[in-house]
């Protein structure tokens, strides 16, 4: 018996309808933008409005000129001056009060609330009409301010990378520090309060 082979041409198996297609599509577009937003913009923004920051704290403030010392105009360096040499300690409630007195030298902050705990720095913020929290470890290395473990929590931690924010507030502090040819040598941050040891 012989058995008759046909030959048929084969058929490519069906194409993924075209709405299943356009939808894989979209979401790898969306997860390459996603990455990119968290790998190279959001850092960048968090280093511009710490730069912003910044910037409007070393501007000069509205202060009669018999309250800030000779040659000092903004509030960085007012504050930097104001530190007197030796141990010094501020609570939140009396930095708070100094912030406040001060609420429009923030630039894009809208609030912010510090508090002190057992070894970290935290404040609650507002920005842009966006909240969240800012927290870092605080310590003084070779005379100098540094925050370790910069984050941002919340809906303004989505938007703001924290330790590019953070370096760019502690740059300036520290170079008006060197400006002013002061120095940290300790500081501790206890429940409630910050102590600083300066010369």
């Amino acid at each position: 018996m012989s058995r008759r082979t046909s030959i048929r041409a084969r058929r490519p198996p069906p194409e993924a309808s075209g709405c299943g297609s356009l939808l894989i599509r979209l979401t790898a577009a969306l997860i390459v933008l996603v990455a990119l937003y968290i790998l190279v913009a959001r850092p960048q923004i968090g280093a511009l409005i710490g730069r912003a920051i910044a910037d409007r704290l070393a501007a000069p403030v509205a202060a009669p000129a018999a309250t800030l010392p000779a040659g000092v105009e903004g509030m960085l360096p007012a504050l930097v001056a104001a530190l007197p040499p030796g141990e010094i300690a501020l609570t939140a409630i009396d930095a708070n009060a100094l912030i406040d007195a001060q609420a429009g030298a923030l630039g894009p902050v809208d609030a912010l609330e510090l508090r002190f705990t057992n070894g970290q720095a935290s404040a609650d913020v507002s920005a842009y009409g966006v909240d969240g929290t800012l927290s870092a470890n605080v310590s003084a290395v070779n005379g100098q301010l540094v925050l370790h473990d910069a984050q941002i929590d919340g809906a303004l931690g989505l938007l703001i990378a924290g330790p590019e924010l953070a370096d760019a507030v502690t740059d300036r502090f520290n170079a008006e520090l060197v400006r002013q040819g002061r120095y940290v040598e300790a500081l501790q941050i206890e429940e409630g309060r910050i102590v600083l040891v300066t010369r």
